[in-house]
């Protein structure tokens, strides 16, 4: 390949890749920036364990107010800096106390 063409085939791949979440956006489709994950649109699953400590009345999903409780509960405890959301880095220690209390569980034998 020549040179020159390969200089464009670069530019080109770099280009697509600046300009592919601006085209995104310009369709409407969510980027993963911070206030997208603030968009009470952007919603994740909620995880089982969390369901399953939370569900008082045992339907298998969160009514409002469960909902309310779990994430009062889980502000509570895990919402360091006290701004009422959770960050990636206090998510990441809701998951973290997630799996020790899963591994205290069902490690019977201690081998965790």
């Amino acid at each position: 390949m020549k040179r020159n063409t390969m200089v464009k085939l670069v530019f080109l791949v770099v280009f697509a890749m600046l300009l592919s979440p601006a085209i995104g956006n310009a369709f409407g489709k969510k980027g993963f920036s911070d206030d997208a994950r603030d968009d009470p649109s952007f919603q994740t699953r909620i995880p089982l364990f969390i369901v399953q400590q939370y569900d008082t009345d045992a339907d298998g999903q969160l009514s409002d107010e469960e909902r309310e409780t779990a994430h009062a509960a889980i502000l509570e405890q895990h919402d360091i800096d006290g701004d009422g959301k959770l960050s990636w880095t206090e998510r990441r220690s809701v998951r973290d106390a997630a799996h020790e209390a899963f591994i205290a569980k069902y490690d019977t034998d201690g081998d965790s």
